[in-house]
């Protein structure tokens, strides 16, 4: 574009979409969650129990899942031609991802065969949007009274959020080399 060199085209895109426009729409959703009381550890008189993460625990994840999923669709984004087929393509891997998760929660067979263990929950934390979920699950983030209070992670949260520096780290390195 214009003299431009692509890294600095890239970075200004990463730093755009994913940083600023990443920071604020996470802090959005977690001030909201805070406020409405979407989940038992947030807002006023939910957070009873130490033991699980608060307000910044969940803007942390929701910022380095944002980071890592804005690195995926630059590297979605490197293996197509038009940009209509690699948003499609895109979407189609976070629906995957709601898929693939759900699977894993409401089927026992598959769960014990693919999802059983820390290990397994890391190595599914390469893929973006599952370890966005797994991380729901794993600081405790569920909703009061619904479903998904049953479920839990094995792997802590931490893991978590070392596995989405590290899909934004690959998914970079993937996206710069394609």
């Amino acid at each position: 574009m214009m003299g431009m060199r692509e890294a600095s085209y890239w970075s200004s895109y990463f730093l755009a979409d994913g940083v600023v426009m990443g920071f604020f729409l996470s802090l959005l959703i977690t001030v909201l969650s805070s406020i409405m009381g979407l989940y038992h550890n947030l807002g006023a008189g939910y957070n009873d129990d130490d033991s699980y993460p608060d307000f910044f625990g969940l803007f942390l994840l929701l910022f380095l899942s944002t980071l890592a999923m804005t690195t995926m669709a630059f590297a979605i984004s490197a293996c197509f031609d038009t940009p209509q087929t690699a948003a499609m393509c895109a979407f189609a891997c976070m629906i995957a991802g709601v898929v693939v998760f759900a699977l894993f929660l409401f089927t026992p067979s598959i769960k014990r065969a693919l999802f059983d263990g820390a290990s397994q929950e890391l190595l599914w934390c390469l893929f973006p949007p599952t370890a966005l979920q797994v991380g729901l699950l794993a600081g405790g983030f569920t909703m009061e009274g619904g479903l998904f209070a049953y479920f839990t992670a094995d792997v802590k949260l931490s893991s978590v959020y070392l596995m989405l520096l590290l899909d934004a780290a690959v998914l970079s390195f993937l996206s710069w080399y394609l």
